[in-house]
C-alpha cells in the first residue's frame, strides 16, 4: 500500500534534488513558503523546520501558523500510532478499535495543542 503524501510538502516549494549523488534518497532542495528559508532535506527536516524545532539541524520557522503546526503534530502522532500498530508495539490502553486514539490518547493530543497555544501567546 503506498504511503500518503504528507501535508508538510504543501508548505514548501521543491526547488530540485539536493544533489546528483542522492540516488533517490528523498533529499530535496526546498524553500519554506512562510519565511523563504532555503534548505536541503527530506520530510523529517521539513516537518522539523515547520514545527519550529532545530532537532534535525535546520533553522526553525518562526512564521508557521498555529493551525499548520497543530495539523502537522496530529499527522505525526497518527503516523507514529499506525507504525506502532503495524510493529505490534502499540499500548493496548492507548488505542481503541478502528485505530483512533483512546481517551488517554486524546488527552495527550489535547495537552500538546494547549502547550503549542501557550507557547505562541503574546506575553
Amino acid at each position: 500500500m503506498p504511503k500518503a503524501r504528507s501535508e508538510a510538502w504543501a508548505h514548501v516549494l521543491i526547488l530540485g534534488e539536493a544533489g546528483k549523488s542522492s540516488g533517490g534518497s528523498g533529499m530535496k532542495k526546498v524553500q519554506c513558503k512562510f519565511r523563504d528559508h532555503v534548505f536541503q532535506g527530506g520530510l523529517q527536516r521539513v516537518v522539523s523546520h515547520l514545527l519550529g524545532s532545530s532537532e534535525k539541524g535546520v533553522k526553525p520557522c518562526t512564521k508557521t501558523p498555529l493551525n499548520v503546526k497543530q495539523s502537522l503534530q496530529l499527522e505525526s502522532q497518527r503516523i507514529d500510532s499506525v507504525e506502532e500498530v503495524e510493529e505490534g508495539t502499540a499500548d493496548a490502553q492507548t488505542f481503541v478499535e478502528g485505530g483512533g486514539p483512546s481517551k488517554r490518547g486524546r488527552e495527550a493530543i489535547s495537552g500538546s495543542q494547549k502547550q503549542l497555544q501557550e507557547s505562541w501567546s503574546v506575553k
